[in-house]
């Protein structure tokens, strides 16, 4: 809980839930979690207050170090959940083959509460993964609102507390990765009252996601400079990825598509943005592989700019984009 004075939705729904079968309890991390524990009285809440707000991976491990459970249920402060989201969820687990390994994960479906065209732009855009109405495996899920199998987030250890968003992916690819499914159960409904719900504030979120930038770069890190063709080439990849999955299950999906390649345009200038931010900044640009040509001169810019010589710099990094816009091996 980063945000008290929104959460009082997300606690309105858990309390108006038809049933929440089995024994349970409510975990609740963030600035002023004594105060939800006085204002929710029938709710079995144990609070961790916290002197500041922390970024979420952290949050969520402060609340599962302390959580008993078999299966754990992450949940966002911005997230209204259908009345019988757990006897959905209960109907799910019990329903899963005995003969079966438990399933890693289970996500829900995640519509947006205002439904106007930037809501939905959003949900499309970054929540795509969970909007169709068929219940399918799946390579990673989103933790706006998520159950998660005990044994297996165990395993891993968790959230990874460094990342600034996109730590849910990280963790469900994760379990995947130790043999467990990915599930995802359009039964399962949790609303998601994001607030973006203007153009620019959907611009601004997806431009503001780019600073994971260093994190998706990690496998394959490089002294690399700014680059239109990988932020082309991503954008268009993902939209094709987001068509193939939703177009034909979602309705006037259609409508959102060019609306969709720009954001993630928006996503990937971000990212490329923000990883030359980290190079510069940190001066990693000396450390990281400059195996291609246009690495080579990206590192002279950067000693260029380093050493107030912006006229030579800039020269070197033109000469860089250059390079690197020929090389075919670079994406």
């Amino acid at each position: 809980m980063g945000r008290p004075e929104r959460a009082r939705q997300t606690f309105e729904s858990l309390q108006e839930q038809t049933a929440i079968p089995g024994k349970h309890e409510i975990i609740v991390v963030g600035v002023k979690a004594e105060e939800i524990k006085d204002f929710f009285p029938r709710l079995p809440i144990t609070p961790v207050t916290l002197p500041h707000n922390m970024l979420p991976p952290k949050t969520r491990l402060l609340g599962s170090e302390r959580a008993q459970g078999e299966w754990l249920v992450f949940i966002d402060d911005d997230m209204i959940l259908q009345e019988d989201y757990f006897l959905q969820a209960d109907r799910f687990i019990k329903e899963w083959p005995a003969n079966d390994p438990p399933p890693g994960a289970i996500g829900c479906r995640l519509p947006g509460t205002v439904g106007n065209f930037a809501d939905d732009l959003v949900n499309l855009g970054n929540f795509w993964y969970q909007q169709g109405a068929e219940a399918e495996e799946k390579y990673w899920l989103y933790s706006a609102s998520i159950i998660v199998n005990g044994e297996a987030y165990r395993k891993i250890g968790g959230f990874n507390p460094s990342l600034p968003n996109g730590e849910d992916v990280d963790l469900t690819q994760r379990i995947r990765a130790q043999g467990y499914l990915l599930y995802y159960d359009p039964n399962q409904v949790a609303f998601h009252n994001h607030e973006r719900t203007t153009f620019a504030k959907a611009s601004q979120y997806f431009w503001r996601n780019g600073n994971t930038a260093q994190y998706f770069n990690q496998a394959r890190p490089a002294a690399r400079c700014f680059s239109i063709k990988t932020a082309v080439w991503h954008a268009s990849n993902d939209s094709r990825s987001n068509i193939n999955l939703n177009l034909g299950k979602v309705p006037n999906f259609s409508l959102y598509i060019p609306f969709i390649y720009l954001m993630y345009l928006i996503l990937q200038f971000s990212m490329e943005w923000h990883y030359q931010q980290y190079l510069y900044v940190n001066s990693k640009y000396e450390y990281l592989d400059q195996s291609e040509e246009g690495d080579k001169e990206l590192v002279k810019a950067f000693r260029a700019f380093k050493n107030k010589k912006p006229l030579a710099g800039f020269i070197l990094y033109s000469i860089a984009l250059f390079k690197d816009f020929l090389n075919p091996l670079r994406r």
